[in-house]
Protein backbone atom coordinates (compact mmCIF):
# COMPACT_ATOMS: atom_id res chain seq x y z
CA UNK A 1 0.00 0.00 0.00
CA UNK A 2 1.65 3.41 -1.06
CA UNK A 3 1.34 6.41 1.18
CA UNK A 4 -1.42 7.71 -0.82
CA UNK A 5 -3.53 6.72 1.78
CA UNK A 6 -3.53 7.44 5.81
CA UNK A 7 -4.62 4.72 7.98
CA UNK A 8 -7.02 5.84 10.81
CA UNK A 9 -8.35 3.96 13.55
CA UNK A 10 -9.74 0.80 13.69
CA UNK A 11 -13.23 0.31 12.95
CA UNK A 12 -14.07 -3.54 13.28
CA UNK A 13 -11.98 -6.58 14.53
CA UNK A 14 -14.06 -9.40 11.63
CA UNK A 15 -12.68 -13.18 11.87
CA UNK A 16 -10.75 -12.95 8.69
CA UNK A 17 -8.73 -9.60 9.08
CA UNK A 18 -9.22 -6.04 10.65
CA UNK A 19 -11.57 -2.51 9.27
CA UNK A 20 -9.63 0.62 9.44
CA UNK A 21 -10.46 3.81 8.63
CA UNK A 22 -8.18 5.44 6.52
CA UNK A 23 -8.11 9.10 4.08
CA UNK A 24 -7.42 8.60 0.64
CA UNK A 25 -5.27 11.91 0.38
CA UNK A 26 -5.40 12.45 -3.37
CA UNK A 27 -8.24 13.24 -3.27
CA UNK A 28 -9.46 14.00 0.42
CA UNK A 29 -12.40 11.56 0.90
CA UNK A 30 -12.65 8.59 3.35
CA UNK A 31 -12.02 5.05 2.73
CA UNK A 32 -12.16 1.86 4.40
CA UNK A 33 -9.20 -0.57 4.46
CA UNK A 34 -9.57 -4.26 4.81
CA UNK A 35 -6.40 -5.95 5.73
CA UNK A 36 -6.46 -10.05 5.32
CA UNK A 37 -4.65 -11.93 8.00
CA UNK A 38 -1.65 -13.62 5.54
CA UNK A 39 -2.70 -17.14 4.60
CA UNK A 40 0.27 -19.90 5.40
CA UNK A 41 -0.49 -21.65 2.90
CA UNK A 42 1.37 -21.77 -0.79
CA UNK A 43 2.52 -18.28 -1.88
CA UNK A 44 1.70 -17.94 -5.34
CA UNK A 45 -1.83 -19.91 -5.34
CA UNK A 46 -3.08 -17.83 -2.19
CA UNK A 47 -1.98 -14.67 -4.11
CA UNK A 48 -3.76 -15.47 -7.39
CA UNK A 49 -6.89 -16.38 -5.78
CA UNK A 50 -6.41 -13.32 -3.67
CA UNK A 51 -5.93 -10.86 -7.13
CA UNK A 52 -8.60 -12.83 -9.24
CA UNK A 53 -11.68 -13.07 -6.01
CA UNK A 54 -10.78 -9.08 -5.42
CA UNK A 55 -11.07 -8.39 -9.32
CA UNK A 56 -14.64 -10.18 -9.89
CA UNK A 57 -15.64 -8.49 -6.52
CA UNK A 58 -14.75 -4.86 -8.00
CA UNK A 59 -17.09 -5.91 -11.26
CA UNK A 60 -20.44 -6.12 -8.39
CA UNK A 61 -22.06 -2.75 -8.95
CA UNK A 62 -25.15 -1.33 -6.95
CA UNK A 63 -25.88 1.94 -5.10
CA UNK A 64 -25.92 -0.65 -1.86
CA UNK A 65 -22.77 -2.43 -2.86
CA UNK A 66 -19.55 -0.29 -1.70
CA UNK A 67 -17.15 0.25 -4.49
CA UNK A 68 -14.25 -1.66 -4.51
CA UNK A 69 -11.53 1.07 -5.33
CA UNK A 70 -7.83 -0.94 -5.28
CA UNK A 71 -6.76 -4.12 -4.15
CA UNK A 72 -2.96 -5.71 -3.71
CA UNK A 73 -0.79 -7.64 -1.01
CA UNK A 74 2.49 -5.80 0.87
CA UNK A 75 4.49 -6.76 3.31
CA UNK A 76 1.83 -6.71 5.60
CA UNK A 77 -0.65 -9.12 3.61
CA UNK A 78 -3.17 -8.33 1.26
CA UNK A 79 -5.87 -5.47 1.60
CA UNK A 80 -9.00 -4.22 -0.33
CA UNK A 81 -9.80 -0.23 -0.65
CA UNK A 82 -13.15 0.65 -0.46
CA UNK A 83 -16.02 3.17 -0.28
CA UNK A 84 -16.66 3.84 3.02
CA UNK A 85 -20.50 3.92 3.15
CA UNK A 86 -21.92 6.18 6.44
CA UNK A 87 -24.95 4.62 7.52
CA UNK A 88 -27.01 3.48 10.03
CA UNK A 89 -26.26 -0.12 10.86
CA UNK A 90 -29.37 -2.09 10.91
CA UNK A 91 -29.20 -3.75 14.47
CA UNK A 92 -28.46 -0.52 15.70
CA UNK A 93 -31.80 0.71 14.06
CA UNK A 94 -34.00 -2.05 15.93
CA UNK A 95 -32.22 -1.25 19.15
CA UNK A 96 -32.81 2.17 18.75
CA UNK A 97 -36.47 2.11 17.45
CA UNK A 98 -37.97 -1.64 17.54
CA UNK A 99 -39.18 -4.10 14.65
CA UNK A 100 -39.11 -2.58 11.18
CA UNK A 101 -42.22 -1.44 9.76
CA UNK A 102 -44.53 -3.38 7.04
CA UNK A 103 -42.68 -0.93 4.69
CA UNK A 104 -39.41 -0.86 6.05
CA UNK A 105 -38.70 -5.14 6.34
CA UNK A 106 -40.49 -4.68 2.26
CA UNK A 107 -37.70 -2.17 1.83
CA UNK A 108 -35.36 -4.29 3.18
CA UNK A 109 -36.44 -7.56 1.14
CA UNK A 110 -36.58 -5.72 -1.97
CA UNK A 111 -33.11 -3.89 -1.88
CA UNK A 112 -31.46 -7.07 -0.31
CA UNK A 113 -33.08 -9.35 -3.59
CA UNK A 114 -31.54 -6.21 -6.16
CA UNK A 115 -28.10 -6.32 -4.72
CA UNK A 116 -27.56 -10.29 -4.66
CA UNK A 117 -28.99 -9.87 -8.54
CA UNK A 118 -26.91 -7.17 -9.42
CA UNK A 119 -23.76 -8.55 -7.65
CA UNK A 120 -24.25 -12.44 -9.42
CA UNK A 121 -22.77 -11.69 -12.57
CA UNK A 122 -19.28 -11.09 -10.63
CA UNK A 123 -19.47 -14.53 -9.54
CA UNK A 124 -19.62 -14.11 -6.13
CA UNK A 125 -22.32 -14.99 -3.76
CA UNK A 126 -22.01 -13.53 -0.46
CA UNK A 127 -22.52 -16.53 1.38
CA UNK A 128 -22.42 -14.43 5.62
CA UNK A 129 -25.05 -12.36 5.80
CA UNK A 130 -25.00 -10.40 9.32
CA UNK A 131 -27.29 -7.53 10.30
CA UNK A 132 -23.95 -6.17 11.74
CA UNK A 133 -23.07 -5.28 8.22
CA UNK A 134 -26.49 -4.03 6.79
CA UNK A 135 -26.32 -0.41 6.37
CA UNK A 136 -29.33 1.75 5.75
CA UNK A 137 -29.31 5.83 5.13
CA UNK A 138 -33.17 7.54 6.21
CA UNK A 139 -34.12 10.18 3.00
CA UNK A 140 -36.06 13.44 4.35
CA UNK A 141 -39.13 11.52 1.93
CA UNK A 142 -39.02 8.70 4.57
CA UNK A 143 -37.63 5.50 2.03
CA UNK A 144 -34.42 3.93 2.96
CA UNK A 145 -31.35 2.73 1.06
CA UNK A 146 -29.94 -0.39 2.34
CA UNK A 147 -26.50 -1.73 1.65
CA UNK A 148 -24.36 -4.68 2.23
CA UNK A 149 -21.08 -2.89 3.84
CA UNK A 150 -19.02 -6.60 3.24
CA UNK A 151 -20.29 -7.59 0.35
CA UNK A 152 -17.94 -10.61 -0.74
CA UNK A 153 -15.08 -10.32 2.11
CA UNK A 154 -15.84 -13.72 3.50
CA UNK A 155 -15.80 -15.17 0.51
CA UNK A 156 -12.49 -14.15 -0.74
CA UNK A 157 -10.97 -14.91 2.64
CA UNK A 158 -12.73 -18.82 2.27
CA UNK A 159 -10.50 -18.68 -0.46
CA UNK A 160 -7.17 -17.28 -0.40
CA UNK A 161 -7.35 -19.52 3.50
CA UNK A 162 -8.88 -22.46 1.50
CA UNK A 163 -11.19 -22.70 4.13
CA UNK A 164 -14.63 -23.94 4.77
CA UNK A 165 -15.46 -21.45 7.52
CA UNK A 166 -19.15 -20.09 7.40
CA UNK A 167 -18.27 -16.04 8.52
CA UNK A 168 -21.67 -15.02 8.76
CA UNK A 169 -24.18 -14.93 11.61
CA UNK A 170 -25.49 -18.15 12.88
CA UNK A 171 -28.96 -17.64 12.54
CA UNK A 172 -29.25 -16.27 9.17
CA UNK A 173 -27.03 -19.55 7.65
CA UNK A 174 -28.72 -21.93 5.34
CA UNK A 175 -29.24 -25.88 6.22
CA UNK A 176 -27.27 -26.68 3.37
CA UNK A 177 -24.57 -23.89 4.22
CA UNK A 178 -24.67 -25.82 7.73
CA UNK A 179 -23.70 -29.03 6.11
CA UNK A 180 -20.72 -28.04 4.75
CA UNK A 181 -21.92 -26.99 0.88
CA UNK A 182 -21.33 -23.92 -0.83
CA UNK A 183 -23.16 -20.48 -0.53
CA UNK A 184 -25.80 -20.52 -3.78
CA UNK A 185 -28.70 -18.36 -4.93
CA UNK A 186 -30.83 -20.72 -3.24
CA UNK A 187 -29.05 -20.28 0.22
CA UNK A 188 -28.92 -16.25 0.11
CA UNK A 189 -32.64 -16.32 -0.89
CA UNK A 190 -33.27 -18.09 2.60
CA UNK A 191 -30.83 -15.97 4.48
CA UNK A 192 -32.80 -12.80 3.04
CA UNK A 193 -35.96 -14.60 4.36
CA UNK A 194 -34.17 -14.82 7.87
CA UNK A 195 -32.96 -11.26 7.40
CA UNK A 196 -36.40 -9.73 7.31
CA UNK A 197 -37.80 -12.02 9.58
CA UNK A 198 -34.73 -10.70 12.10
CA UNK A 199 -35.91 -7.16 11.48
CA UNK A 200 -39.74 -7.62 11.20
CA UNK A 201 -39.21 -8.81 14.69
CA UNK A 202 -36.88 -6.31 15.83
CA UNK A 203 -34.52 -9.25 16.84
CA UNK A 204 -34.48 -13.01 15.57
CA UNK A 205 -35.58 -15.27 17.99
CA UNK A 206 -32.53 -17.94 17.46
CA UNK A 207 -29.90 -15.11 17.54
CA UNK A 208 -28.69 -16.56 21.13
CA UNK A 209 -29.27 -20.25 19.88
CA UNK A 210 -26.26 -22.25 19.43
CA UNK A 211 -25.32 -23.44 15.69
CA UNK A 212 -25.99 -27.56 16.41
CA UNK A 213 -29.84 -26.46 18.06
CA UNK A 214 -30.29 -23.77 15.03
CA UNK A 215 -29.69 -26.57 12.83
CA UNK A 216 -32.61 -28.52 14.75
CA UNK A 217 -35.12 -26.33 14.65
CA UNK A 218 -34.16 -25.27 10.74
CA UNK A 219 -36.03 -29.33 10.01
CA UNK A 220 -38.79 -28.26 11.91
CA UNK A 221 -42.16 -26.09 10.39
CA UNK A 222 -41.29 -22.03 10.29
CA UNK A 223 -42.99 -20.11 12.50
CA UNK A 224 -44.94 -17.24 11.19
CA UNK A 225 -43.21 -13.52 11.55
CA UNK A 226 -47.03 -12.48 12.50
CA UNK A 227 -46.25 -14.41 15.59
CA UNK A 228 -43.51 -11.88 16.79
CA UNK A 229 -45.36 -8.49 14.63
CA UNK A 230 -48.77 -8.94 14.47
CA UNK A 231 -49.17 -5.89 12.00
CA UNK A 232 -47.35 -7.99 9.11
CA UNK A 233 -50.29 -9.15 6.83
CA UNK A 234 -50.51 -12.96 5.69
CA UNK A 235 -49.16 -12.67 1.95
CA UNK A 236 -45.96 -10.97 3.77
CA UNK A 237 -45.60 -14.08 6.49
CA UNK A 238 -46.19 -16.30 3.59
CA UNK A 239 -43.60 -14.61 1.32
CA UNK A 240 -41.04 -14.59 4.08
CA UNK A 241 -42.04 -18.46 4.92
CA UNK A 242 -41.08 -19.72 1.34
CA UNK A 243 -37.58 -17.97 1.34
CA UNK A 244 -36.80 -19.87 4.64
CA UNK A 245 -37.87 -23.06 3.28
CA UNK A 246 -36.04 -25.90 4.87
CA UNK A 247 -35.65 -27.89 1.11
CA UNK A 248 -33.81 -25.18 -1.42
CA UNK A 249 -35.96 -26.76 -3.69
CA UNK A 250 -38.86 -25.28 -2.05
CA UNK A 251 -38.08 -22.05 -1.61
CA UNK A 252 -38.24 -19.51 -4.63
CA UNK A 253 -35.52 -20.17 -7.34
CA UNK A 254 -34.04 -17.23 -7.91
CA UNK A 255 -33.59 -13.73 -6.99
CA UNK A 256 -36.16 -12.30 -9.45
CA UNK A 257 -38.79 -14.60 -8.82
CA UNK A 258 -38.27 -13.77 -4.94
CA UNK A 259 -38.39 -10.44 -6.18
CA UNK A 260 -41.85 -10.65 -8.28
CA UNK A 261 -43.70 -12.52 -5.78
CA UNK A 262 -42.88 -10.03 -3.19
CA UNK A 263 -46.22 -8.53 -2.03
CA UNK A 264 -46.85 -4.87 -2.08
CA UNK A 265 -47.18 -3.53 0.82
CA UNK A 266 -50.57 -2.47 2.55
CA UNK A 267 -48.82 0.79 4.02
CA UNK A 268 -48.23 2.30 0.38
CA UNK A 269 -45.40 4.63 1.32
CA UNK A 270 -42.85 5.68 4.50
CA UNK A 271 -43.97 8.72 6.29
CA UNK A 272 -42.05 11.55 4.86
CA UNK A 273 -39.61 13.31 7.73
CA UNK A 274 -41.26 16.78 7.88
CA UNK A 275 -42.71 19.05 10.84
CA UNK A 276 -46.56 19.82 11.22
CA UNK A 277 -48.32 22.91 11.41
CA UNK A 278 -50.35 22.28 14.31
CA UNK A 279 -49.89 23.79 17.72
CA UNK A 280 -51.62 23.20 21.07
CA UNK A 281 -50.80 24.63 24.69
CA UNK A 282 -48.47 22.68 26.66
CA UNK A 283 -46.44 24.23 30.40
CA UNK A 284 -43.96 27.12 29.79
CA UNK A 285 -41.57 24.21 30.53
CA UNK A 286 -40.99 20.21 30.52
CA UNK A 287 -37.87 18.12 31.49
CA UNK A 288 -36.78 15.09 29.83
CA UNK A 289 -34.31 12.54 30.72
CA UNK A 290 -32.51 14.12 27.84
CA UNK A 291 -33.14 17.73 27.20
CA UNK A 292 -35.06 20.80 28.80
CA UNK A 293 -37.28 21.73 26.27
CA UNK A 294 -38.49 26.06 26.68
CA UNK A 295 -42.02 26.71 25.07
CA UNK A 296 -42.12 29.30 22.38
CA UNK A 297 -43.41 32.73 24.26
CA UNK A 298 -46.79 32.06 23.17
CA UNK A 299 -46.82 29.35 25.46
CA UNK A 300 -47.57 26.90 22.37
CA UNK A 301 -45.28 24.71 20.51
CA UNK A 302 -45.57 22.73 17.09
CA UNK A 303 -47.00 19.16 17.73
CA UNK A 304 -43.89 17.70 16.07
CA UNK A 305 -41.49 19.09 19.28
CA UNK A 306 -44.62 18.64 21.66
CA UNK A 307 -44.18 15.10 20.51
CA UNK A 308 -41.01 14.79 20.49
CA UNK A 309 -40.46 15.92 24.03
CA UNK A 310 -43.23 13.30 25.93
CA UNK A 311 -41.57 10.47 23.73
CA UNK A 312 -38.07 11.49 25.14
CA UNK A 313 -38.24 9.44 28.57
CA UNK A 314 -40.31 6.71 26.56
CA UNK A 315 -37.14 6.61 24.02
CA UNK A 316 -34.87 6.35 26.72
CA UNK A 317 -36.57 3.75 29.00
CA UNK A 318 -36.62 1.64 25.66
CA UNK A 319 -33.05 2.29 24.30
CA UNK A 320 -32.16 1.00 28.01
CA UNK A 321 -34.02 -2.16 27.65
CA UNK A 322 -33.07 -2.76 24.12
CA UNK A 323 -29.25 -1.95 24.60
CA UNK A 324 -28.71 -5.99 26.66
CA UNK A 325 -30.36 -6.80 23.20
CA UNK A 326 -27.51 -5.19 21.51
CA UNK A 327 -24.69 -6.94 23.27
CA UNK A 328 -26.62 -9.97 21.35
CA UNK A 329 -26.22 -8.61 18.04
CA UNK A 330 -23.01 -8.33 18.22
CA UNK A 331 -21.77 -12.18 18.19
CA UNK A 332 -21.86 -12.49 14.24
CA UNK A 333 -18.93 -15.29 13.59
CA UNK A 334 -18.51 -18.78 14.05
CA UNK A 335 -16.86 -21.95 12.58
CA UNK A 336 -19.52 -23.79 10.85
CA UNK A 337 -20.03 -26.72 12.94
CA UNK A 338 -15.95 -27.43 12.98
CA UNK A 339 -14.09 -27.98 15.96
CA UNK A 340 -12.29 -25.96 18.30
CA UNK A 341 -8.75 -24.23 17.26
CA UNK A 342 -5.61 -24.90 19.85
CA UNK A 343 -5.28 -21.18 21.41
CA UNK A 344 -2.19 -20.35 23.15
CA UNK A 345 -2.53 -17.51 25.59
CA UNK A 346 -0.04 -17.42 28.31
CA UNK A 347 3.57 -19.89 28.80
CA UNK A 348 4.87 -20.12 31.99
CA UNK A 349 8.50 -20.48 31.83
CA UNK A 350 11.61 -20.74 34.08
CA UNK A 351 12.17 -17.41 36.15
CA UNK A 352 15.07 -16.02 37.89
CA UNK A 353 16.41 -12.35 38.94
CA UNK A 354 17.42 -10.09 41.53
CA UNK A 355 15.64 -9.87 45.48
CA UNK A 356 14.59 -6.09 44.72
CA UNK A 357 11.17 -5.36 45.64
CA UNK A 358 8.41 -3.14 43.48
CA UNK A 359 6.80 -0.25 45.28
CA UNK A 360 2.46 -0.93 44.49
CA UNK A 361 2.00 2.82 43.96
CA UNK A 362 -0.46 4.01 41.72
CA UNK A 363 1.11 6.90 38.79
CA UNK A 364 -1.61 6.46 36.36
CA UNK A 365 -3.31 9.52 36.98
CA UNK A 366 -6.53 8.63 35.38
CA UNK A 367 -9.96 8.11 37.14
CA UNK A 368 -10.24 5.00 35.15
CA UNK A 369 -7.28 3.56 35.74
CA UNK A 370 -7.25 4.36 39.66
CA UNK A 371 -11.27 2.85 40.30
CA UNK A 372 -9.84 -0.52 38.28
CA UNK A 373 -6.69 -0.33 40.61
CA UNK A 374 -8.48 0.11 43.36
CA UNK A 375 -10.94 -3.09 42.71
CA UNK A 376 -7.79 -5.50 42.92
CA UNK A 377 -6.89 -7.27 45.92
CA UNK A 378 -3.77 -5.00 47.29
CA UNK A 379 -1.78 -7.43 49.13
CA UNK A 380 1.39 -8.48 46.57
CA UNK A 381 -0.06 -6.66 43.30
CA UNK A 382 2.98 -6.49 41.26
CA UNK A 383 1.63 -5.29 37.80
CA UNK A 384 -1.77 -4.40 36.63
CA UNK A 385 -1.84 -3.36 32.79
CA UNK A 386 -5.35 -1.95 31.40
CA UNK A 387 -3.94 -0.72 27.51
CA UNK A 388 -6.20 1.98 27.73
CA UNK A 389 -3.62 4.74 26.56
CA UNK A 390 -2.20 2.33 24.03
CA UNK A 391 0.96 1.46 26.74
CA UNK A 392 2.51 -1.78 27.29
CA UNK A 393 3.80 -0.76 30.78
CA UNK A 394 1.93 -1.52 33.70
CA UNK A 395 -0.30 1.63 35.02
CA UNK A 396 0.57 1.42 38.68
CA UNK A 397 4.59 0.62 37.89
CA UNK A 398 5.93 2.04 34.64
CA UNK A 399 9.07 0.19 35.00
CA UNK A 400 7.10 -3.30 34.55
CA UNK A 401 6.26 -3.43 30.72
CA UNK A 402 5.78 -5.93 27.95
CA UNK A 403 7.89 -6.06 25.61
CA UNK A 404 6.89 -6.59 21.59
CA UNK A 405 8.41 -9.90 20.23
CA UNK A 406 7.85 -9.10 16.64
CA UNK A 407 6.09 -6.70 15.01
CA UNK A 408 4.60 -3.54 16.97
CA UNK A 409 1.76 -3.79 18.71
CA UNK A 410 -1.63 -2.95 18.13
CA UNK A 411 -5.00 -2.29 19.99
CA UNK A 412 -8.53 -2.85 19.95
CA UNK A 413 -11.01 -0.17 20.65
CA UNK A 414 -13.06 -2.94 21.56
CA UNK A 415 -11.99 -4.28 24.82
CA UNK A 416 -13.43 -5.42 27.93
CA UNK A 417 -12.36 -1.44 29.51
CA UNK A 418 -11.73 0.63 27.42
CA UNK A 419 -8.64 -0.71 24.68
CA UNK A 420 -7.13 -4.06 24.41
CA UNK A 421 -3.80 -5.50 23.34
CA UNK A 422 -4.51 -7.68 19.67
CA UNK A 423 -2.30 -10.65 20.35
CA UNK A 424 -2.25 -12.26 16.64
CA UNK A 425 0.52 -14.51 14.28
CA UNK A 426 2.81 -11.01 14.45
CA UNK A 427 2.38 -9.63 17.29
CA UNK A 428 3.36 -11.82 21.14
CA UNK A 429 5.14 -10.37 23.99
CA UNK A 430 7.51 -10.72 26.65
CA UNK A 431 7.14 -9.53 30.40
CA UNK A 432 10.66 -9.17 31.91
CA UNK A 433 10.71 -10.56 35.82
CA UNK A 434 14.36 -9.35 36.77
CA UNK A 435 14.15 -6.99 39.57
CA UNK A 436 10.43 -8.14 40.49
CA UNK A 437 9.66 -9.94 43.57
CA UNK A 438 8.37 -13.04 41.22
CA UNK A 439 12.56 -13.18 40.05
CA UNK A 440 12.88 -15.29 43.43
CA UNK A 441 13.09 -18.68 43.03
CA UNK A 442 10.91 -19.30 46.38
CA UNK A 443 8.07 -16.59 45.24
CA UNK A 444 4.44 -18.08 44.51
CA UNK A 445 2.59 -16.12 42.08
CA UNK A 446 -0.67 -15.38 40.27
CA UNK A 447 -1.37 -13.92 36.89
CA UNK A 448 -5.48 -12.80 35.67
CA UNK A 449 -6.25 -11.44 32.53
CA UNK A 450 -9.23 -11.14 30.38
CA UNK A 451 -9.49 -12.85 26.75
CA UNK A 452 -11.78 -12.60 23.56
CA UNK A 453 -11.15 -14.52 20.87
CA UNK A 454 -11.52 -12.47 17.77
CA UNK A 455 -13.46 -15.46 15.71
CA UNK A 456 -16.71 -16.39 17.81
CA UNK A 457 -15.90 -19.63 18.26
CA UNK A 458 -15.26 -21.63 21.29
CA UNK A 459 -11.48 -22.51 21.98
CA UNK A 460 -9.20 -24.57 24.50
CA UNK A 461 -6.83 -22.83 26.74
CA UNK A 462 -3.29 -24.47 26.60
CA UNK A 463 0.31 -24.03 28.24
CA UNK A 464 3.33 -24.73 27.23
CA UNK A 465 6.63 -26.19 28.08
CA UNK A 466 10.04 -27.68 27.82
CA UNK A 467 9.17 -30.09 30.24
CA UNK A 468 6.38 -32.90 30.67
CA UNK A 469 3.50 -31.86 32.59
CA UNK A 470 2.58 -34.13 35.68
CA UNK A 471 -0.98 -34.58 35.21
CA UNK A 472 -3.91 -33.75 32.86
CA UNK A 473 -4.09 -34.31 29.19
CA UNK A 474 -0.20 -33.80 28.26
CA UNK A 475 1.12 -34.25 24.68
CA UNK A 476 4.09 -33.48 22.67
CA UNK A 477 3.45 -30.15 20.56
CA UNK A 478 2.11 -30.78 17.29
CA UNK A 479 5.33 -30.04 15.30
CA UNK A 480 7.59 -29.21 18.07
CA UNK A 481 8.50 -32.40 19.73
CA UNK A 482 10.57 -30.11 22.40
CA UNK A 483 7.42 -28.70 23.30
CA UNK A 484 5.08 -30.13 25.95
CA UNK A 485 1.55 -28.88 25.65
CA UNK A 486 -0.81 -29.22 28.76
CA UNK A 487 -4.95 -28.93 27.68
CA UNK A 488 -6.88 -28.79 30.89
CA UNK A 489 -10.73 -30.80 30.42
CA UNK A 490 -12.78 -27.70 30.48
CA UNK A 491 -10.38 -25.28 30.13
CA UNK A 492 -12.35 -23.62 26.99
CA UNK A 493 -12.43 -20.03 26.16
CA UNK A 494 -16.12 -19.06 24.63
CA UNK A 495 -15.93 -17.05 21.40
CA UNK A 496 -18.71 -14.79 21.87
CA UNK A 497 -17.75 -13.32 25.42
CA UNK A 498 -15.22 -12.27 27.58
CA UNK A 499 -13.36 -14.92 30.08
CA UNK A 500 -11.22 -14.46 33.06
CA UNK A 501 -8.37 -16.84 32.71
CA UNK A 502 -6.40 -16.66 36.31
CA UNK A 503 -3.44 -18.88 36.44
CA UNK A 504 -1.41 -19.50 40.30
CA UNK A 505 1.69 -20.77 39.92
CA UNK A 506 3.15 -22.48 43.27
CA UNK A 507 6.99 -22.08 42.97
CA UNK A 508 7.65 -24.55 46.11
CA UNK A 509 5.09 -27.59 44.89
CA UNK A 510 5.97 -27.06 40.91
CA UNK A 511 2.45 -26.97 40.13
CA UNK A 512 0.20 -24.31 38.18
CA UNK A 513 -3.17 -24.46 38.25
CA UNK A 514 -5.52 -22.65 36.13
CA UNK A 515 -9.23 -20.72 36.78
CA UNK A 516 -11.89 -19.90 34.19
CA UNK A 517 -14.42 -16.87 35.23
CA UNK A 518 -13.57 -17.05 38.15
CA UNK A 519 -13.97 -21.21 38.89
CA UNK A 520 -10.95 -23.78 39.03
CA UNK A 521 -10.82 -26.42 36.14
CA UNK A 522 -7.51 -28.55 37.09
CA UNK A 523 -3.72 -28.44 38.54
CA UNK A 524 -0.57 -30.19 36.79
CA UNK A 525 2.89 -30.23 37.75
CA UNK A 526 6.07 -29.28 36.03
CA UNK A 527 9.74 -29.35 36.70
CA UNK A 528 10.28 -26.11 34.13
CA UNK A 529 8.77 -24.18 36.64
CA UNK A 530 12.03 -23.83 38.99
CA UNK A 531 14.48 -24.19 36.31
CA UNK A 532 16.54 -20.83 37.32
CA UNK A 533 18.44 -18.48 35.64
CA UNK A 534 17.42 -19.16 32.16
CA UNK A 535 14.17 -17.28 31.13
CA UNK A 536 13.44 -14.48 33.68
CA UNK A 537 10.38 -13.96 31.54
CA UNK A 538 6.33 -14.55 31.35
CA UNK A 539 5.73 -15.10 27.47
CA UNK A 540 2.25 -14.01 26.45
CA UNK A 541 1.50 -15.45 23.02
CA UNK A 542 4.68 -17.43 22.14
CA UNK A 543 6.93 -20.03 23.36
CA UNK A 544 10.07 -19.31 25.28
CA UNK A 545 12.10 -19.65 21.80
CA UNK A 546 9.73 -16.52 20.81
CA UNK A 547 7.95 -19.31 18.41
CA UNK A 548 4.35 -18.42 17.72
CA UNK A 549 1.96 -21.60 17.92
CA UNK A 550 -1.85 -20.32 18.16
CA UNK A 551 -3.91 -20.13 15.39
CA UNK A 552 -6.60 -17.63 16.00
CA UNK A 553 -6.13 -13.82 17.36
CA UNK A 554 -7.03 -12.87 20.25
CA UNK A 555 -7.98 -9.55 22.30
CA UNK A 556 -6.53 -9.42 26.17
CA UNK A 557 -7.32 -6.60 28.67
CA UNK A 558 -6.81 -6.07 32.34
CA UNK A 559 -4.00 -8.04 33.02
CA UNK A 560 -3.04 -8.39 36.79
CA UNK A 561 -0.29 -9.97 38.44
CA UNK A 562 0.91 -10.45 42.38
CA UNK A 563 3.86 -11.90 44.12
CA UNK A 564 1.75 -14.63 45.87
CA UNK A 565 -1.14 -16.97 44.96
CA UNK A 566 -4.68 -15.92 45.35
CA UNK A 567 -6.89 -17.93 47.11
CA UNK A 568 -10.00 -19.38 45.66
CA UNK A 569 -12.44 -16.94 47.04
CA UNK A 570 -10.41 -14.04 46.05
CA UNK A 571 -10.21 -15.18 42.49
CA UNK A 572 -13.87 -15.59 42.61
CA UNK A 573 -14.45 -11.91 43.77
CA UNK A 574 -12.24 -11.13 41.01
CA UNK A 575 -14.41 -12.58 38.55
CA UNK A 576 -17.94 -11.17 40.00
CA UNK A 577 -16.70 -7.96 40.54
Amino acid sequence: MDDRYQVGQLMEELAYGNYYEAEDTLIQRKVQILRYETPTGNKAEWQEAFNAASAELATASHPGLPITYTHGIDDDGPYIIRQLLESTVLNTRLVESGPLSEYEGWELAHQMLEIQDAAKPSGNFHGALDANHIGLIARPSGKKLYSITDYGLAEISRRIHDSKEFLGAPYLISPEQARGEEASELSQIYAIGQLVFHGLSGGHPWIETTLDEIIELQKQEPRLITEYNAGIPDAMAQWINKMRAYDPKDRFQSFEEATQHLPEPIQSAPVPVQATSAVYNVPATHTTTTQTVAAQTTGQVSAADAFAAQKATADAQKKAEMAAKMQTFKNPFVLGGIGAVVLLIIIIVAMSGGEEETENGYTDGSEKAQAELSSLPREGLIAYLDFNEEKLSAANAPNIKLEPLNAAPIFSRNGRSGKGLILDKTRYYRLPLTGTPMGRSDKDFTISFWVKPRKNEDQDLVAVSKQPWQEGETEAFEGDSANHVWKPEDAVIAGSTWNMVTMVCARSDEALTIYIDGEKVESSGNAEINELKKNPFIYIGCDSNENFHHKSPVTIDNMAIWDRKLSDFEIRGLFEQ
